[in-house]
């Protein structure tokens, strides 16, 4: 695409309770980096929503630091998968491999992958 428009809702962040997916501020950054990506970094992001001021802040200022060009750790523990998250991933490219044939390949093993949230 020449540009991305982002309807950017927060609501899934980590403290944000009506939402309660625990996304965390390096999450949003990680998507919006990806999202850069797809557009040679033209993007215009438009704040949508999100219903507790500290996890909105928080997040909004982690992607305004990825529009800024600045770097964050990939590697922090926050950023591994739930196992629960795991198996769902692999079940849906499981189902959807028929019709996406770029999702038969195989998933890496030595992923590091965690229990339970912590908040």
């Amino acid at each position: 695409p020449d540009i991305i428009l982002l309807s950017a809702g927060f609501d899934a962040a980590r403290g944000d309770h009506m939402g309660d997916c625990c996304i965390t501020p390096n999450g949003y950054a990680l998507l919006l980096t990806k999202l850069l990506g797809f557009a040679k970094g033209r993007i215009v992001m438009a704040l949508e929503g999100g219903y507790n001021p500290e996890s909105i802040a928080n997040s909004v200022c982690a992607c305004a630091k990825v529009l800024l060009g600045d770097k964050f750790t990939l590697n922090s523990p926050e950023m591994q998968p739930f196992e629960s998250t795991w198996r769902v991933i692999q079940m849906v490219r499981d189902e959807l491999k028929t019709y996406w044939p770029v999702l038969s390949s195989k998933l890496p093993e030595n992923v590091s992958l965690r229990s339970t949230p912590s908040y």
